[in-house]
């Protein structure tokens, strides 16, 4: 009797059903505990790439889908099933509905790929352009005014058409066979990708990953393909896109992820930047540098610091080092500390895993050793790793470090200060926070690079695995592990170069003192 009810096609369709339904609230789920956010949501999640590489993106992106189109493609998957069950009870060859399915995701991941990189060019030209916070966010109004306006095209009328009736398509479109089903999912899967594909455009200027939007397309999405009133659907959808597209057009702000200042980066009270060339102050050690900037540098009215963490080889050094050329402010790279104290540990013979010893380094760590070059010898960096997971030698620097940021050499207006716990630990209160990050394969190759260039002999194998091993070491250590503070802004620098780095720090940094113009 059970047997027989498992069986039955009421069953079985139940269950394909509960599946399809489980496999959604479990992405929903994901997604909700991976941090989506709500209307306000962060810097992070304000970026299109949330600073993720493409692998990232693309398995959020392809959970998000599930978690969005799973529901409203459920009556043609059922009817699909409905038509193979009944060939398996004939004892007719059938195929797995989730085939279909599978053909159905495709179309969604490949969409993955292209918003990826969509992505990754639209922040490369917008960082090149200097682009404002409230001309990007008035083009994320127009994407809102297009998505409306596309619900009212012959297009968009046509995808829909095969998307609300299942039999329709089932009677046009069926192709027999294992490759018969894959290629059915991937033709509905198009169908569905052309029905919506500005409704997910949209998700960008509203935040990748906020779960208010989310749900509401899911909602557009599900009442388009399902509710008896098609025009009455698509025509108050358009309206209220373009309505809500031409207020955030007037009123920039009235996007969730316009750029204006947050708690962790607002400075009360600050006057507006002014351009000033003072005196070039006299030379600092490898490690520190500040006071004069550059020729045409913006230099702060009011004292500040910038905390700046990321893992080894992501350009947080290169990127600090210019900002505060750039910015007009004191330069201290933190690693360079460690680095030094574990100089002072190897030259006296001790071992860097050594408490004692490495604690007695670090207290007689002074700017002039920081002007050492052996401090970029490889046995130097492996041994700064290891002293650097020594509690006693991160106490004893930690005045150092927070002396530089209160009281800045060279009568500098501010400082910029990189390492991994800046923003959590050193300075957990300052202005502006960022986490510079890439992928470890592309952090490998620049070190890599790096050392090719100064002629030490590496294997890019070799290096990699270090770096794997130091991230380890870094993110993991009991006191200070390496993360993102809580408020930074993280900048992913794989497909970014220093000039396009820097640029987009340093409209972080102005848009922070001046506000959006």
């Amino acid at each position: 009797m059970h047997r027989a009810l498992i069986a039955s096609p009421t069953a079985q369709r139940n269950l394909v059903l509960f599946l399809l339904l489980a496999v959604a609230m479990a992405c929903w789920a994901l997604i909700l505990g991976q941090g989506g956010g709500g209307p306000g949501v962060d810097m992070a999640m304000a970026s299109p790439t949330m600073g993720l590489p493409a692998t990232a993106f693309l398995t959020m992106w392809v959970t998000m889908m599930v978690a969005m189109m799973f529901p409203t493609a459920a009556p043609m998957i059922l009817t699909f099933h409905r038509i193979e069950s009944a060939k398996r009870a004939r004892g007719e060859a059938f195929v797995s509905t989730w085939l279909f399915a599978a053909g159905y995701t495709l179309i969604w991941a490949a969409a993955g790929v292209a918003a990826y990189y969509g992505a990754v060019t639209a922040e490369a030209v917008a960082t090149c352009t200097g682009l404002s916070a409230a001309m990007a966010a008035r083009i994320g109004g127009a994407l809102v005014i297009a998505a409306g306006l596309y619900q009212l095209t012959p297009l968009k009328n046509v995808c829909l058409s095969k998307c609300r009736s299942p039999i329709g398509f089932i009677l046009t479109s069926w192709r027999g066979g294992s490759l018969g089903a894959l290629r059915m999912g991937l033709l509905h899967g198009g169908s569905c990708f052309g029905c919506c594909w500005l409704l997910m455009v949209v998700l960008f200027p509203l935040g990748i990953m906020n779960l208010a939007a989310m749900a509401l397309i899911t909602l557009i999405i599900f009442a388009e393909k399902s509710l008896a009133w098609k025009r009455v659907t698509a025509y108050g959808t358009a309206a209220a896109l373009v309505i809500y597209g031409l207020v955030v057009v007037a009123a920039p702000r009235a996007l969730p992820t316009f750029a204006a200042p947050g708690p962790a980066t607002a400075m009360p009270g600050m006057a507006k930047p002014e351009i000033v060339e003072p005196p070039v102050p006299a030379a600092m050690p490898m490690g520190m540098s500040g006071g004069a900037p550059r020729r045409g540098a913006v230099v702060l009215s009011g004292a500040f610091v910038v905390a700046i963490d990321g893992p080894a080889a992501s350009g947080k050094g290169t990127l600090a080092r210019r900002l505060a050329k750039r910015f007009g402010l004191a330069h201290l790279d933190t690693g360079a500390l460690y680095r030094a104290t574990a100089l002072l540990v190897l030259d006296s013979g001790g071992d860097a895993a050594d408490p004692a010893a490495a604690e007695a380094a670090a207290r007689r760590v002074g700017a002039q050793l920081l002007a050492d070059p052996r401090l970029r010898d490889e046995a130097v960096t492996r041994a700064s790793s290891v002293v650097a997971a020594i509690p006693a030698v991160r106490r004893a620097l930690l005045e150092f470090q927070r002396g530089f940021a209160a009281r800045p050499p060279a009568a500098a207006r501010g400082a910029v200060l990189d390492g991994r716990d800046i923003g959590s630990v050193v300075c957990p209160q300052a202005d502006i926070k960022l986490f510079v990050t890439a992928a470890t394969e592309v952090r490998a190759r620049r070190r890599l690079d790096e050392l090719r260039a100064r002629g030490t002999p590496a294997i890019y194998e070799e290096v990699l695995q270090e770096l794997r091993e130091r991230d380890t070491r870094d993110a993991g250590r009991e006191v200070a592990p390496m993360t993102a503070a809580p408020g930074a802004v993280v900048i992913d620098t794989t497909a970014l170069d220093a000039d396009m780095a820097l640029a987009r720090a340093s409209d972080i940094v102005a848009r922070a003192l001046a506000g959006s113009r």
